[in-house]
């Protein structure tokens, strides 16, 4: 009966190939399977004997050909004698598999923000960095049988969005500062904004245009948003005076799980 007890080297890709030990392994005409599972699966998935190199009793060669389907992850590998449809020993965890493409130096961004929209309105110039921060909330699931949490969930998700826009104007005060009042045209080159005293958030959906790797860009957009917008603005002999937007991302419950915060759609500048 064939048995197997290590696997190596314990990371492989596609094209790479591994050595499995063992006992008993057998030469054609009744030579040795080899067998593979994603771990966590139930059922073996036979590998391409074509793949397979018969070195002595205790070692077999396996060729990670593309054929055979590997998926990314961790593998369970198992080996039998011919004939039989199981493995008779198996190593759980023998192989961290993963998929890998060429690396890719134009995938690598660097850039500012190039414009942000609010409700489809153009803020103008931007000064500084574009922060988009994910934080996700977890709770470990504990039982009394196991010195270690046994599942992990997740109880709360939040993204918020923050930019110094360089254009400080009436428009950009009202949009940020969420002010209700019209911007009033008073004549011979006056405009006034009235602010102070609004109760609601005002909520509103956010594009913002990115620079992203191969020369492309990314147009985020986030549906439903609240402009919180705390900050200051301040005046100083040194430094140009930025408008602080600070934005906070919400659910937007009418769409579908899996698209209610927003969207990244990549395109060629």
């Amino acid at each position: 009966m064939a048995t197997i007890t290590d696997v190596k080297p314990a990371q492989a890709k596609l094209g790479d190939s591994i050595t499995i030990i063992g006992t008993g392994f057998a030469d054609a005409p009744t030579e040795t399977k080899v067998y593979k599972r994603k771990h966590g699966a139930t059922a073996w998935e036979a590998v391409d004997a074509a793949n397979i190199t018969f070195v002595s009793a205790t070692e077999l060669t396996l060729a990670l050909a593309a054929g055979d389907s590997w998926a990314a992850g961790i593998h369970d590998i198992g080996v039998s004698d011919s004939g039989e449809s199981e493995p008779d020993g198996s190593l759980a965890q023998a192989l961290f598999f993963y998929i890998v493409t060429a690396k890719n130096p134009n995938a690598v961004i660097k850039g500012a923000p190039e414009a942000l929209y609010i409700d489809g309105r153009y803020m103008g110039h931007a000064h500084g960095a574009l922060e988009i921060e994910h934080e996700v909330e977890t709770s470990d699931i504990e039982v009394n049988e196991s010195l270690l949490p046994v599942r992990t969930i997740k109880v709360g998700e939040t993204y918020s969005l923050s930019l110094p826009l360089a254009e400080v104007t009436l428009e950009n005060l009202k949009d940020v500062w969420g002010v209700s009042a019209d911007i009033e045209d008073l004549g011979s080159g006056r405009r006034r904004l009235t602010f102070g005293g609004d109760s609601a958030i005002t909520e509103k959906p956010v594009m913002v245009i990115l620079p992203a790797g191969s020369g492309k860009k990314w147009a985020v957009t986030f549906y439903r948003c609240a402009i919180v917008a705390p900050g200051t603005l301040s005046w100083n002999r040194d430094d140009q005076v930025d408008l602080p937007l600070q934005i906070t991302i919400l659910a937007d419950t009418s769409r579908a799980v899996g698209d209610q915060v927003g969207r990244v759609e990549e395109y060629s500048a």
